[in-house]
Order: C-alpha cells, then structure tokens, then sequence
C-alpha cells in the first residue's frame, strides 16, 4: 500500500510505496501494486486473474503511523476468501507487544488470522534477528501441500534470521514480555500518552494516532521551522538537544517508540520534555 515501509532488500523494496525509498534502486522486482491505505474499494478495483496476495502493515510505522482500520481488515480478509489469495502481515515493527498486543494487529481485528507474518526488531529486543510464520493453510486449486509446506529445511536462510546467539537473545526478550505481562504496561501507557498529549489542547499538534507504543504525534506548521527543514525533523532536532530521542515518521510526524517496559514516570518525564520542545514553535 503506499505509504508502507517492508524494507530495503530487493524484494521487500519493491514492495514498500514510497519513491523516496526507492529512488535509484530501479529497475525494482515487478509484480507489485501499491494502493491507498484503508481503501477497500481501491482495493477491490485492483484484483486482477494475476494477483496472488495482499501484504501490509497493520500499522503502517515509517509512513506516518496510520492504523488499519477494522472495516479495512474485514473487507481484505472477505476478499482473500473470494479471490483465493494469501493474507500477509508485516509485524516487523509493530510486532510482540509493541501495540499493547503479541501480535501486532490484534490491537485493531480480535480475530482476522493471516497466511504469514514478518517478525523483526521487538522480537530481538534491540538484537538483530528476523523471523516468519506461515499458516496450514491449503490453497484452493493446489496441491494438497499446506502454505507451511512450501519451504522446506535448507530452502530458505538469513544471515540474522536464527543463529543460536539471536535466538536465546530472543527467546529471553519474548518469555520476559510474556512472563512480565508487559502488554498489560504497554496499554496503560498508550492511555496515558493519549490522555496527557489530548489534554494540552497544543497548538503544535495536529493529532495523536496509533496504538500501545507505537504513537505518532502529527505537527502542525510552525513559522519558526527552519525553511526548507521538514516539521518532523525539526522537532526531532528540538528533543534531541533536550535529552529526548525520537525518530521521524514522515514530513510531519513523530514517532513515540518507548521501551515495552517503561514506567509511568518515564513517560511522564519524555512528555514533559515534547511538551517543552512543541512550545518552542508556538
């Protein structure tokens, strides 16, 4: 869809729907559509007798922090049935935890199931590790192999997809998570950003979006924004000086990406610190 983020490998390239993110890496893999995000009617129009799957984040992350909406989820799904096609879900950011749920979209469907889900990033805990799951499922038409079935041992390999070291690292990360209940932490910090962010009523914010700790914080347009330097930029410039780091998610958005076990008073602590930052542009 555009506006997503899959990566930087050839494949995942071609398939992320941003040009800036793609230029000067043609000719890309074809075979790749990008359609508006939460758009199902876009969505419908596109499928073709050729397509195969439908791929996205749930979350877009990189793009803005855009969530996919329920009804969004249900039409895909709905359609995948119709058409035969393959679910895919690219959790590598919003992934174990990271929106107050394991599984990343469980914080926007309770029940849609995918045919296959990315995993990078949280699931390593800062130690670089990836990782993927793919379904029983069996493909109308094919032969009686499941998706699971597909690749097989020796088919498929990664440098910092599962070496032994990478994967104690993340069998720790994931049984802490699990054992610490930190989805549980993850939510309550979620409403505690969104309650204390809305309740400034701030002149420099646009809107708060997102789930669990995966916040965006969209600016509005500041006369004291260095021309020609993108808002989101900026304030990432501003917080940085003040001890806070933040990345970007787009011109003019910001991305709140805490630990899954900060504290209350952290958070506290990082929302006095963008509340400073935000009334430098007023």
């Amino acid at each position: 869809f555009n506006q997503s983020f899959h990566g930087r490998t050839l494949g995942s390239l071609a398939a992320t729907g941003q040009d800036k993110v793609q230029h000067q890496f043609q000719p890309l893999l074809r075979g790749f559509r990008h359609l508006p995000y939460n758009d199902l009617e876009a969505l419908k129009n596109a499928i073709g007798d050729r397509t195969v799957a439908i791929m996205l984040e749930p979350i877009q992350g990189e793009g803005g922090i855009h969530p996919a909406t329920k009804e969004f989820l249900d039409g895909i799904k709905a359609l995948c049935e119709e058409h035969d096609l393959l679910l895919l879900f690219d959790e590598v950011q919003c992934g174990f935890g990271r929106t107050g749920h394991l599984m990343g979209w469980r914080a926007f469907h309770e029940t849609i199931e995918p045919d296959a889900i990315s995993w990078a990033k949280g699931m390593g805990g800062g130690f670089p590790i990836g990782g993927f799951w793919l379904s029983d499922r069996k493909m109308a038409g094919a032969n009686s192999d499941s998706i699971s079935s597909v690749l097989g041992a020796g088919s498929h390999g990664s440098t910092y997809g599962g070496n032994p070291l990478a994967s104690a690292v993340s069998h720790a990360v994931i049984s802490e998570v699990i054992d610490q209940d930190l989805c549980s932490n993850v939510q309550a910090r979620e409403q505690q950003i969104y309650e204390t962010v809305n309740g400034w009523n701030h002149p420099m914010v646009k809107e708060v979006r997102g789930a669990g700790l995966l916040i965006g914080i969209a600016l509005n347009e500041s006369t004291k924004i260095p021309e020609g330097l993108l808002p989101s930029i900026h304030m990432c410039n501003v917080l940085a000086e003040q001890g806070m780091l933040v990345p970007p998610a787009g011109g003019d958005v910001i991305r709140l990406l805490p630990p899954l076990n900060v504290t209350e008073d952290e958070v506290a602590a990082a929302l006095t610190l963008l509340k400073s930052g935000l009334d430098t542009l007023i």
